[in-house]
């Protein structure tokens, strides 16, 4: 009797030992839950609605410009000084072609440069994405990749705007990432994550 009496003073306690368990692994499972969804909307790009996700995006366009034309970044600017003449020059006659919109100016310009230069490359890249040769812009950059030429902010955004053009979220995912790594995001960089993620549907 004097047992039972025990096990029936303590089954308020320890059922709210079960209650106060049970709330706490509920809280547990809701966190972990709510991260994982942070974490997949941040890294596989969830769609926002079609109508926030234009709206966001035609803002950034406007307040940045970056919806076609990438700015310079401040060590792209550096480099430019350090640019040789030949350099400057085929920087200059393919940026100029791509405002025409003149891809066969701009072949012609970039197939002629034997050359390293970043921005010479930068200029390329921005001139396949306006006259929309997403296809030559790819192997534009990859030939970036296999010759090791450095990298700027502004070759990853263009970079991630041409695999957004051709629909290849696992490259652009590449692109992020390896952007992040190297410490090359800003704006424009994060303006063209969201029009990839656009693109993508």
């Amino acid at each position: 009797q004097q047992l039972q009496e025990q096990l029936s003073a303590t089954a308020p306690i320890m059922a709210a030992g079960c209650r106060y368990r049970r709330g706490v692994t509920l809280q547990l499972w809701c966190a972990t839950i709510v991260l994982v969804l942070v974490v997949k909307v941040y890294l596989n790009r969830a769609p926002l609605t079609a109508f926030a996700q234009q709206q966001n995006i035609n803002k950034y366009r406007a307040k940045t410009g970056t919806g076609i034309h990438v700015q310079a970044s401040q060590d792209d600017r550096n480099r430019v000084e350090e640019l040789t003449k030949l350099d400057k020059m085929a920087t200059a006659g393919i940026a100029e072609a791509g405002h025409r919109f003149d891809w066969p100016a701009v072949l012609r310009e970039f197939s002629e440069y034997g050359g390293h230069a970043n921005p010479v490359y930068n200029a390329a890249l921005t001139a396949a994405f306006r006259c929309k040769q997403y296809e030559a812009g790819t192997n534009i950059y990859r030939r970036m990749c296999n010759s090791n030429i450095t990298k700027t902010k502004p070759t990853y955004t263009m970079a991630l705007k041409i695999f957004g053009k051709m629909k290849r979220p696992d490259a652009v995912q590449d692109v992020w990432i390896e952007a992040l790594e190297a410490g090359m995001v800003d704006e424009a960089t994060v303006g063209a994550k969201i029009d990839a993620a656009a693109e993508e549907g």
